[in-house]
C-alpha cells in the first residue's frame, strides 16, 4: 500500500528547479570536458606538462598510482576481502 503524502506546489517547484538545474549542470559539465580536451591535445601535440598562460598555471601530467584490485581480491581470496569490509551508514536522495 503506498502512502500519500499531500503537500503545496512549492515542493513541486522546487523538484522541477532541480530537474532543471541538473540538466544545466550536465550541459556545463559537458561543455567543460570539451574544452578541456582541446587544452590537453594542444598540450599533448606540442609535448608540454605545463604552460603559464596569462597568470594561470596548466598541468597535464601523467603519473603511476597504486590501486587495489578489489575484484581479484574478491575472487582469488573471499576471506581477506571480506575482513576488511565494513558497513557505513549513509543516504541516498534521487528524483526520478
Amino acid at each position: 500500500m503506498k502512502t500519500i503524502i499531500l503537500t503545496d506546489k512549492n515542493i513541486e517547484n522546487e523538484i522541477k528547479a532541480i530537474k532543471q538545474l541538473e540538466a544545466e549542470i550536465k550541459s556545463l559539465l559537458d561543455l567543460k570536458k570539451a574544452k578541456e580536451s582541446r587544452i590537453k591535445s594542444i598540450m599533448e601535440q606540442a609535448g608540454l606538462e605545463t604552460m603559464d598562460i596569462a597568470g594561470y598555471l596548466v598541468r597535464y601530467t601523467k603519473f603511476l598510482k597504486n590501486q587495489l584490485n578489489t575484484s581479484l581480491l574478491k575472487k582469488l581470496d573471499f576471506s581477506i576481502y571480506s575482513k576488511y569490509l565494513r558497513q557505513v551508514e549513509t543516504t541516498k536522495f534521487t528524483i526520478s
